[in-house]
């Protein structure tokens, strides 16, 4: 059933939504409030009527959107959590050391996360939904996509704490580059072609999270002795693996990619 037609989009939606979490989720399905629920299916109802007029998605279904771009996304929320953890513990360990600015980073601003080529709001948009803190740009080169997140992410009330920048990443320079926690991409680009585009949005203590597909298909990564490890294969002193963690939740293949800078 096409998207734009799909009855399930009436009210009830929120059921199904919850029943795919049961489902495919069960280890999350308690730390998922109703809010954040009700948020998600107003997500898919905007994503349904504005891919009516503007070809947002290819996915034609309600069950699609929600096993592909919800369900999918689920599994990169425990990571970012982690790693925002590990990122503020840093912060708060250089404070109490009195480390100089001029050998750490000083961190005064919340910490933040970049979603590169945030299309119609994977991973980044539905991950806001999910972390009620976060704070997050959205950097997605179509206009009409941007304009898109904006709207969705205006009539979610996350306004204050999700920014859409339209422009191509190279490009991008944000007001606030200490605070970079986490930097990460879902079907963008090459994990090589990521890093090398995103790099100057990053700082020392930031990590990169590579949502991809088949593992094999990912270039610079190996099992060497029983161990992942990634070379970058044009800057293979610059990054490191931090953690390989395989999805299995859905029937397609899906592995998180943690990156981070080698130690300088």
């Amino acid at each position: 059933m096409l998207l734009s037609s799909d009855p399930s989009l009436e009210p009830g939606l929120d059921q199904r939504i919850a029943q795919a979490i049961e489902r495919h989720r069960p280890g999350l399905r308690d730390q998922v409030d109703a809010g954040a629920i009700d948020a998600m299916a107003e997500y898919t109802r905007e994503l349904s009527r504005w891919n009516a007029v503007h070809n947002l998605t290819a996915i034609e279904s309600v069950d699609e959107v929600i096993r592909r771009h919800l369900i999918d996304t689920m599994g990169a929320w425990p990571g970012l959590r982690r790693f925002l953890y590990v990122y503020a513990s840093n912060n708060l360990l250089g404070q109490q050391t009195g480390t100089s600015p001029q050998t750490a980073s000083p961190f005064q601003a919340p910490p933040y996360v970049v979603d590169v080529g945030s299309g119609n709001g994977v991973p980044g948009l539905v991950l806001a939904i999910l972390e009620p803190s976060l704070r997050i740009y959205l950097i997605e080169k179509s206009s009409r996509k941007a304009a898109f997140l904006r709207h969705v992410a205006a009539t979610l009330g996350l306004s204050g704490r999700v920014f859409v920048v339209s422009a191509d990443v190279a490009q991008v320079q944000l007001d606030e580059r200490d605070g970079c926690a986490i930097i990460l991409s879902r079907a963008f680009a090459a994990l090589e072609d990521f890093l090398d585009r995103s790099w100057h949005l990053s700082q020392q203590q930031t990590h990169w999270l590579y949502m991809a597909g088949r593992r094999d298909q990912v270039l610079g990564l190996a099992q060497i002795q029983g161990s992942w490890r990634y070379d970058h294969p044009r800057r293979p002193g610059d990054f490191c693996l931090e953690s390989l963690e395989t999805d299995f939740a859905l029937e397609a293949e899906r592995h998180l990619v943690w990156i981070r800078r080698r130690a300088s």
